[in-house]
C-alpha cells in the first residue's frame, strides 16, 4: 500500500526531506510507521518525536489533515494514499 510522508520544519531539517513515498505493508499502523523511518531513514526520529508510547509536546501528527488524537493516537491503522506530517506544532497548524 502506498502513503505520503511530510516533515515540516524542523522535521524537514533533520530528515533532509519534505516528502516521502513509501510503499508498506497493508496492516501498517503509525507507530509501525515512526519504527521504519527510525531505522531505515534517519536514526534517533523516534526519540524526538515520543516520549514512550507519547507524543512529545509541542509536536503534532496529522493522518490526512487530523489530529492522530481524533484517531487511535500511535496504533491507527494507516490506509491506501494516506498522507502522513510530522510537525513542531508551535510552527504549524491547519
Amino acid at each position: 500500500m502506498k502513503i505520503k510522508v511530510r516533515f515540516i520544519l524542523d522535521y524537514y531539517k533533520y530528515i533532509g526531506k519534505f516528502e516521502l513515498n513509501l510503499d508498506v505493508p497493508n496492516d501498517f499502523r503509525l507507530i509501525d510507521l515512526i519504527d521504519y523511518i527510525d531505522k531505515n531513514i534517519k536514526n534517533g526520529f523516534k526519540e524526538k518525536l515520543l516520549n514512550g508510547s507519547e507524543i512529545k509536546y509541542p509536536n503534532m501528527i496529522l493522518i490526512n489533515g487530523r489530529r492522530v488524537e481524533f484517531f487511535n493516537n500511535l496504533n491507527t491503522e494507516l490506509n491506501e494514499n494516506d498522507e502522513i506530517t510530522f510537525s513542531p506544532l508551535a510552527y504549524f497548524a491547519l
